[in-house]
């Protein structure tokens, strides 16, 4: 009976077409094409969910294998039987439905896996975080110490470069305030020397007529007066440079305090010293007193005498002696107060030292546990890859007999892979997004520092511009003190002619001079009251400025600090609603594929690893 339809099916097959044949080989080759692809697909697309692209080509090519055993088979099938066909087919549900079981004991346990590692994942992140926040709270409270910039904590590099800034700057202001000094010293002994000379050559015209004294003491109340405006804008200048570093001016009142109280010790100590000598001296004295009645009574005894200066000569001794303990004293605390200072400076050195080891430690941590958790990370994937590829062997050898099942389950894969790519792209948008967000930031903070740099620049013109006019000042000053000077002594010369042509002078002349010369004091007086005056007007005025601008750069740093604090929690409420839309998601699709929840827990891994690396600095 079998070799009879194993007859009839061979002869049917001969009476066909040749056409038909391949037609039907071409359709064949098609779905087996297609199937090939499907299986490709879905084992890169498992493969990459779990990693690894050698694990995706092995797959494939045990997949190449079996579709190529399966053509075998089916080639040969066509001398089967109906009979072994319904064996077959029983066998393929038996396996199939065994299968099915297998699989869906596999899913659950995996789901199983999944779901822990959600949980375990969000914990991590949940002490990351807290973490986190706490460490960028210890940050904030030492930007507000230090009056810095706030934002720059988010990264390590930018804080090493605030503080070389910070440092550049603290020596360039030291710089220039050694300069300031070494100006104002010029400044001051020019005017010394313009005092003394002016001095003198009142002195000179004293001696002279009233107009040529008249003439020196109206030049010499200009120059006074313009020496007093550049010493008080001087003054006045140095002080906004030293009210703008706030540290220094804390570490200048320390120190005066410091040196108000050594002062005040040194000086009680020395009042001691001279009350302990000048009763010594006054008990000598009147010891001396007494024995010089003595003397006085009895002027033969010549021994006391001798007593009483040796006595005098020990006192003298005894007081040189005092005066020089006191100094060494004085040395002596000097030098004590110089090891408290180094002593402090090595202290602070020592605590900025174990702040950065601190520092680092906790870095270090942070790293190995990322370390170990890639190690966990890896070590269970290669487990489940390990899993995947036998039940893979398996599917690949049920290739062929479950493939309606697989038509079904590939549009269903289908849909939940544009699903999970969607949301992937969503994901991704939103990252670039949070990236966009952050270099907006950066950019923002980046022009701060640019306007503060501006500012930095635009003061130091305003200064060499103040220098050029002081130094065009002092040109234009030098070249009419030469003229006057000219003047005077082309003055001098015609005085002098007319002094030795007018030889003989009367008395009512000499009356007449030295009531000019009464009137003049009186008026020199008055223009010198109402000089004093002026300046302290004037001392009143820039005060006030002082002032007035010190506000508006505390308004303005206050501001620039409200800013960033602003930046820096719109920020991390992003970074939260990211995460809490990312567990939502991972929540609802806790049913889909393993291929598609393992990309997606991968992707927020980066996501989550991405904004704590940004915060921390590092790349």
């Amino acid at each position: 009976m079998t070799e009879y339809t194993e007859s009839t099916e061979h002869d049917g097959v001969a009476s066909v077409s040749d056409e038909f044949v391949n037609s039907l080989l071409n359709a064949k080759r098609e779905r087996d094409k297609a199937m090939s692809n499907e299986v490709r697909s879905q084992v890169q697309n498992e493969c990459k969910a779990f990693g690894g692209e050698e694990l995706a080509k092995q797959k494939w090519e045990d997949a190449a294998k079996m579709i190529a055993f399966q053509r075998a088979k089916e080639k040969e099938g066509t001398e089967s039987s109906e009979s072994k066909r319904d064996k077959l087919q029983q066998e393929q549900k038996k396996l199939r439905d065994d299968w099915m079981r297998e699989e869906t004991e596999k899913k659950r346990q995996l789901e199983e896996l999944r779901q822990v590692e959600k949980n375990k994942a969000r914990e991590e992140a949940d002490k990351l975080m807290s973490l986190e926040f706490q460490k960028l709270q210890e940050t904030e409270m030492a930007k507000q110490q230090e009056t810095k910039d706030v934002f720059a904590k988010e990264q390590e590099r930018r804080l090493l470069e605030e503080a070389k800034q910070t440092a550049e700057e603290q020596k360039r202001l030291e710089k220039q305030k050694e300069v300031e000094r070494e100006k104002l010293k010029h400044l001051e002994q020019e005017m010394e020397r313009a005092e003394h000379e002016q001095k003198r050559k009142l002195e000179e015209q004293k001696k002279q007529e009233e107009e040529w004294v008249q003439f020196a003491q109206e030049m010499k109340q200009k120059q006074e007066e313009k020496a007093r405006e550049e010493a008080e804008k001087q003054r006045q200048w140095q002080r906004d440079k030293q009210k703008e570093n706030e540290e220094i001016s804390q570490f200048v009142e320390r120190r005066k305090a410091l040196e108000s109280e050594r002062k005040k010790m040194f000086d009680e100590e020395r009042g001691k010293t001279s009350e302990e000598a000048r009763l010594f001296e006054s008990d000598v004295r009147q010891q001396f007193l007494a024995k010089q009645e003595k003397v006085v009574t009895e002027l033969l005894q010549n021994d006391q005498v001798k007593d009483e200066v040796r006595k005098r000569e020990e006192a003298e001794l005894k007081r040189k002696e005092r005066e020089e303990k006191r100094q060494e004293d004085d040395k002596r605390k000097l030098e004590l107060e110089k090891q408290l200072m180094a002593g402090e400076k090595e202290k602070r050195e020592k605590e900025q030292r174990m702040k950065e080891e601190e520092w680092k430690r906790y870095l270090d941590q942070l790293r190995q546990k990322e370390d170990e958790k890639v190690q966990r990370d890896t070590e269970q994937q290669k487990r489940m890859a390990e899993q995947r590829k036998e039940d893979e062997q398996k599917a690949a050898e049920m290739a062929e007999t479950q493939r309606r099942a697989r038509e079904q389950r590939r549009k269903e894969e289908h849909e939940a892979m544009k699903t999970a790519e969607r949301r992937r792209l969503e994901q991704e948008q939103k990252r670039k997004e949070l990236e966009q967000e952050r270099e907006e930031s950066k950019k923002r903070v980046l022009l701060q520092d640019q306007e503060k740099r501006e500012q930095e620049r635009s003061k130091q013109e305003l200064a060499m511009r103040k220098q050029e006019q002081e130094e065009r000042l002092r040109e234009a000053n030098k070249e009419k003190q030469e003229q006057e000077a000219r003047k005077l002594l082309e003055v001098r010369r015609r005085r002098l002619e007319q002094n030795e042509e007018q030889a003989a002078v009367n008395e009512a002349e000499l009356l007449e001079q030295k009531n000019r010369k009464d009137q003049w004091s009186k008026g020199a007086i008055d223009s010198g009251k109402m000089l004093l005056e002026e300046s302290r007007r004037l001392e009143e005025k820039f005060r006030e400025e002082a002032e007035r601008k010190k506000r508006q750069r505390e308004e303005m740093q206050k501001k620039e600090l409200l800013a960033m604090k602003e930046a820096e929690n719109e920020l991390m409420r992003r970074a939260q609603a990211l995460k809490q839309e990312s567990s939502f998601s991972n929540d609802q699709q806790g049913s889909s594929s393993a291929g598609t929840d393992t990309g997606r827990d991968r992707s927020q891994r980066k996501l989550k690893k991405g904004f704590f690396a940004s915060l921390f600095g590092r790349k």
